[in-house]
């Protein structure tokens, strides 16, 4: 994890976009501190894109990236609220699906 001054002005907050009680907000602070190490994969990308187009076997391939412990940025965020009982998608997905792009929507 780098220091947060390294990405200047490129940080979006949820501040007031997202319904969330305080501990709540205390909550995903604590979890999103546990996932400091979890290391970024290819195998991310790919199954977000395998997902998007329908193809046969990405199960397979969500499987594999759950079972190996990494996520890129989106996917940790969302997999960080979820285990603080916020739901940032209504639609079921997998934590594993959630693209940077669709994470910064919720917050325009």
């Amino acid at each position: 994890m780098a220091p947060w001054d390294k990405y200047g002005d490129r940080i979006t907050w949820s501040t007031g976009r997202i319904g969330m009680t305080g501990q709540q907000r205390v909550d995903v602070a604590m979890i999103g501190r546990e996932f400091e190490h979890v290391p970024y994969s290819f195998l991310d990308y790919a199954a977000i894109a395998a997902h998007r187009l329908h193809v046969p076997g990405a199960i397979l391939l969500r499987r594999y990236v759950r079972s190996t412990k990494h996520l890129i940025c989106s996917q940790l965020v969302d997999a960080a609220y979820a285990r603080a009982g916020v739901h940032l998608f209504d639609d079921g997905r997998w934590p594993g699906y959630v693209t940077p792009s669709e994470l910064a929507g919720l917050l325009k």
